[in-house]
């Protein structure tokens, strides 16, 4: 664990637990997209260590920033393949980056962030890839496999309940 980060991992964890905890609740009466975006990103971005934290949408092979909170970025638009969020995609698989510095397709939001986490969403029922939460920090490795899990359960209760209303509005 970087010496920049003051939590253990069992505070981090209970950060962890409480926002997932919140967010599952705030899913429950969301009824329409924006709000569960807005119901699963605002609990996890007071996660220490979560500087910024978005849910972008697929839309063919381009993702689109449906929400965030942190620092704006320019980065509305992602074309699968171009940086972390559209390598994530092409790539189909979650993807923790230790050191931004060291990636060199990194499309840099904020010159203070230094890591990354970005967690696929999907379909409960296909497996096909919805959109993803992405997280960014100021803090060198600050993200793990904790993290990972988290932010995966948070994005299986999101396609649970963005399929929900999809099947509503059917």
């Amino acid at each position: 664990m970087p010496a920049e980060m003051l939590l253990s991992r069992s505070a981090k964890e209970a950060h962890l637990k409480r926002a997932l905890a919140t967010a599952s609740r705030g899913l429950e009466s969301a009824r329409v997209p924006a709000a569960c975006y807005k119901a699963m990103v605002d609990p996890f971005k007071l996660v220490p260590d979560y500087d910024w934290l978005g849910y972008y949408r697929l839309e063919g092979r381009e993702l689109v920033l449906e929400y965030s909170l942190g620092e704006p970025t320019e980065h509305i638009r992602i074309a699968a393949g171009k940086g972390v969020c559209g390598a994530a995609v092409s790539k189909d698989r979650n993807m923790i980056v230790e050191d931004v510095e060291a990636v060199s397709n990194y499309l840099s939001c904020s010159p203070d962030v230094r890591s990354e986490i970005v967690v696929l969403v999907r379909d409960p029922g296909s497996g096909r890839v919805l959109g993803e939460l992405d997280a960014d920090s100021h803090i060198l490795a600050a993200f793990d496999e904790m993290d990972e899990e988290y932010l995966g359960q948070a994005g299986k209760a999101i396609a649970s309940r963005l399929s929900h209303i999809s099947e509503a509005k059917a």
